[in-house]
């Protein structure tokens, strides 16, 4: 996990953050060095932890909308990516994944049980690095979102192999799994920066929709992306039963789609392959894709309470390059 990640996932994007970012990256590394035994070892296995850093680019952005960024700024971007990498970790156990970022998963490589404490793990870093900054406010706010987060988590699996589930439904899961710690992302920033309620606010609204869009555009990819791009094998969603938008959408054009979509959740990955074409033909693709521009939308319109500065237009272009990612 390095910095020129994020310009990878983000180019043209938040190099004026490498500073920043480098700083979270050894913040995180010192936070986890200092277990020994079995724990260590599994944290020498896993990690480096990899991924887009789109959450500590949320803080800092949102920070440096408002001011100058601080230590504050790099420890509660570093508490939001350790929640971030725990849940994934968790996630994968409950999706029995195999792979994460091209690399064996957690469960996959150490078992569940190992799987579970070390997201545990990573999750009780995150608090103790909040704690240490002394602010109730931020502990508060880190802790609703986590209930939040495990409210989406439990939703999504009363919902899995359910061939009624609605948009609206599969809306509210997104919002509480992914959007939740991304909204939380910018509110933090902004909030440490001293920014005001209103524009706070504002920010985590952002924050809201733009991580809601980049669900259902990694949703998108789970079923049209290139492997070799997301490190995963295509068509992992609906593999574990669990209907994304564009499925939901082709459902909802004809009930007769029923048996289709339950033999390729059920068959091959050549079965899967065929009926991401169905989806293709039917609309349902675009239709999620317009979704997704829909919240980019109501993002950037959040955006237009915040003081014009480099950083808002970074924040304008991050919501926008959402939607044309490719992993």
């Amino acid at each position: 996990m390095t910095s020129k990640a994020v310009t990878r996932h983000f180019p043209g994007l938040c190099a004026s953050l490498d500073p920043e970012l480098w700083q979270v990256r050894g913040l995180i590394e010192r936070e986890l060095s200092g277990h020994t035994g079995a724990a260590g070892r599994m944290l020498w296995r896993m990690l480096p932890l990899r991924g887009k850093m789109l959450r500590p680019v949320l803080v800092l952005l949102s920070g440096r909308s408002h001011g100058r960024l601080t230590r504050t700024h790099v420890q509660l971007a570093a508490v939001v990516e350790m929640i971030h990498q725990g849940a994934l970790i968790h996630d994968d156990v409950l999706d029995h994944a195999e792979t994460r970022h091209g690399r064996p998963s957690a469960n996959h490589a150490l078992g569940n049980a190992s799987a579970v404490m070390l997201g545990d793990l990573l999750v009780a870093h995150a608090f103790g690095l909040c704690a240490g900054l002394g602010v109730p406010r931020f502990a508060q706010l880190i802790g609703a979102t986590l209930a939040e987060l495990c409210e989406g988590e439990a939703e999504q699996i009363s919902h899995r192999g359910r061939w009624q589930i609605t948009p609206a439904e599969y809306l509210q899961v997104v919002d509480r799994k992914t959007a939740s710690l991304t909204a939380v992302a910018c509110r933090l920033g902004a909030e440490a920066s001293g920014a005001a309620e209103p524009a706070a606010a504002a920010l985590a609204r952002y924050g809201r929709k733009v991580g809601a869009a980049f669900q259902i555009v990694d949703d998108v990819l789970d079923l049209v992306g290139q492997a070799e791009a997301l490190g995963k094998a295509l068509g992992q969603d609906l593999a574990g039963g669990d209907l994304t938008l564009p499925v939901i959408h082709y459902l909802r054009c004809d009930e007769a789609h029923v048996e289709q979509v339950r033999a390729a959740a059920e068959g091959t990955s050549a079965d899967r392959a065929a009926l991401t074409g169905a989806l293709g033909r039917a609309g349902s693709i675009d239709y999620a894709r317009a979704t997704a521009r829909q919240y980019v939308q109501e993002a950037l319109a959040a955006l237009e309470s915040v003081p014009a500065s480099p950083a808002r237009d970074e924040l304008t272009a991050l919501a926008e390059l959402v939607l044309t990612r490719r992993n």
